[in-house]
C-alpha cells in the first residue's frame, strides 16, 4: 500500500483505495456492456415532485430490460450529470 501525505498529515494519494474502486467501478458500471438504451424519461422523485432523475430504459438479449437512473449521489439526493462526448 503507498500512501502519499500533505504538508497537514492529510492523505492525499491511497494506491489501494483507489485500486479498489477501480475494482468497483469496473464491476459495476461493467455490467452495462451489451445494453442498448431503448427509451429515456425523466422520473419524479415520490419524495419530492421538483427533483426529477434522468432515467433510461436498456435492453440486452437474452436479458430483462433493466432501468438505470442518473443520481448526484447513492442516496438519491437529485439527478446527475453525465458527460457526452464523442469518440475521436
Amino acid at each position: 500500500m503507498t500512501k502519499t501525505y500533505d504538508e497537514y498529515g492529510q492523505i492525499i494519494n491511497d494506491v489501494e483505495q483507489e485500486n479498489t474502486y477501480e475494482k468497483f467501478a469496473k464491476k459495476y458500471f461493467g455490467q452495462l456492456k451489451g445494453y442498448i438504451i431503448t427509451d429515456f424519461n425523466l422520473e419524479v422523485d415520490p419524495y419530492d415532485s421538483y427533483i426529477k432523475f434522468p432515467t433510461f430504459t436498456m435492453t440486452k438479449f437474452g436479458s430483462p430490460p433493466i432501468k438505470v437512473s442518473v443520481s448526484q449521489d447513492e442516496e438519491g439526493n437529485g439527478g446527475g450529470h453525465l458527460f457526452i462526448e464523442e469518440i475521436e
